[in-house]
């Protein structure tokens, strides 16, 4: 690999020419590509942002390689060839650095991607509208009670060292199990307290849910209380708390996690520099990694030591559990798409029973040309269901999902689809479709 490198800055030195005719050549061919994202670009359909970032891994190398042959020719003593180098790779970062500043430009300011400029209605299609009042759900009404032991332990439970171990052994036992590794992920699927997702980063991991003031399920992937400001009293009113516990399944996504020299290492990195505190715990149970996020104005991770002893009976209560299916509702399939935080923005309440485990996904075309809606980041957004023998059961699941065509106010017809892949290996089926009249998000 050395003299790779050598044979590669070697003849840099000699034939300098050659990269720096293909800066020009790169910069050349950058302007109108550009220009068209300046005008036309859909930074969020792929192409544009792809190419953009292959330009600028390009003249990274050219930076990297001039700054590294200037560096041995200052060695060898040859200043004035060196200087040569250093000034080229100025030059190249300079333009790495407009560049960048252009993406960002284009990204926050200028996509306006003209998707929904001259679409109109399908005249004769019915469309739905996305709800605005709130999740609906039969069944009862439940309090936070998670939520709540974890909140309340601020300031009065137990604490953690900022170096002290931690462990989740009920996880770790079923883990351990012959079949275990499945009854996890079918109970995680199944319970209503859980999320289990996919994406191509994360892989398969799940989240623990809160529920809101109403006993509906906040499926967040973090949970978070802030004080208010009391107008009357001037003072701030509440507690600050965020928190988050999550199980990954196929590895761990965090690198320095995996540096861990036992197998049950804990990792815990601590921000003590302002207030409040936050602090992030890494675990093993077996070949599960967790992931813990405590944030709040008291040192010692008091939320961590509840959450760990929450789920630890939580998962000490699956060791006994065989019948899944006491986790769903009696009620037929339904599936709503609600309107989210901001317009683009959109959910979809699930309540099914495939009858097998297995993966959601949405899809989602406008209708009148039927051009597929954000496909790629559509599949990023996927969760693992459970599905039991018994048809009247059914369980709920939330994906939340962008529609990056079109802007604010640009209404257009599109078609929803629900599929579901079974983990069996089955074909993918579809599952339920509807068309809804709906707005791009406007970035």
């Amino acid at each position: 690999m050395f003299k790779l490198i050598k044979t590669l800055i070697r003849w840099y030195g000699t034939y300098w020419f050659i990269p720096l005719g293909i800066f020009i050549l790169l910069a050349l061919l950058a302007l109108p590509f550009l220009f068209l994202i300046l005008m036309f670009g859909n930074w969020h359909a792929g192409v544009f942002e792809h190419v953009f970032n292959f330009l600028l891994d390009l003249q990274l190398i050219h930076v990297g390689v001039a700054g590294i042959a200037g560096i041995v020719l200052l060695f060898k003593r040859h200043f004035i060839r060196a200087l040569v180098y250093f000034a080229q790779g100025a030059v190249f970062f300079a333009i790495l650095l407009a560049m960048g500043m252009f993406a960002f430009f284009a990204t926050a300011f200028l996509d306006n991607d003209h998707f929904a400029d001259n679409l109109k209605l399908p005249k004769d299609v019915q469309l739905s509208e996305p709800l605005d009042s709130g999740f609906t759900s039969s069944r009862s009404v439940q309090t936070d009670v998670f939520g709540k032991e974890v909140v309340g332990a601020i300031g009065k439970g137990p604490t953690l060292t900022d170096t002290e171990e931690c462990h989740l052994p009920a996880l770790e036992r079923l883990m351990a199990m012959p079949d275990g590794k499945h009854k996890v992920l079918d109970y995680l699927a199944a319970s209503p307290d859980w999320m289990l997702r996919y994406n191509v980063i994360d892989h398969l991991y799940a989240t623990r849910n809160s529920r809101d003031a109403n006993g509906l399920i906040d499926c967040n992937e973090n949970h978070a209380f802030f004080p208010s400001y009391n107008l009357t009293t001037q003072k701030r009113e509440g507690i600050h708390a965020q928190y988050s516990f999550r199980i990954y399944f196929d590895e761990p996504p965090n690198r320095l996690f995996a540096k861990g020299k036992k197998p049950f290492d804990c990792l815990v990195r601590v921000q003590k520099d302002t207030a409040p505190f936050y602090v992030e715990t890494w675990l093993m149970a077996g070949t599960a990694s967790i992931y813990i996020y405590d944030e709040s104005l008291f040192p010692g991770r008091q939320m961590t030591v509840k959450m760990l002893d929450l789920v630890n009976r939580e998962f000490e209560a699956l060791e006994t559990i065989d019948d899944l299916s006491t986790f769903g509702e009696k009620r037929p399939m339904e599936v709503k798409l609600y309107n989210n935080t901001q317009p683009g923005l959109y959910l979809l309440d699930i309540w099914c029973n495939p009858g097998e485990t297995g993966t959601l996904t949405v899809k989602a075309h406008e209708i009148t040309k039927g051009t597929p809606l954000s496909k790629n980041r559509l599949m990023e957004h996927q969760v693992k269901v459970f599905g039991c023998p018994q048809a009247d059961v059914s369980f709920n699941s939330q994906i939340d999902f962008t529609i990056f065509e079109g802007n604010w106010n640009q209404y257009y017809g599109a078609q929803f689809e629900l599929w579901f892949k079974p983990d069996s290996g089955a074909p993918e089926r579809k599952l339920w479709s509807d068309n809804y009249r709906i707005q791009g998000w406007q970035r």
